[in-house]
């Protein structure tokens, strides 16, 4: 992680919403995380 940039924490409640937003729209994991503003960690990518 870069110099100066927080460990972002996400609340359950966020995260519940996160996840039905991702169901009801039908939503992959990079159309959720550009959506709500989520770093996604792709290890490998």
């Amino acid at each position: 992680m870069p110099k100066g940039k927080p460990n972002r924490r996400y609340t359950p409640e966020f995260k519940i919403r996160v996840i039905e937003t991702m169901h009801r729209e039908k939503l992959s994991y990079h159309e959720a995380a550009r959506q709500f503003n989520i770093r996604l960690a792709l290890d490998g990518f």
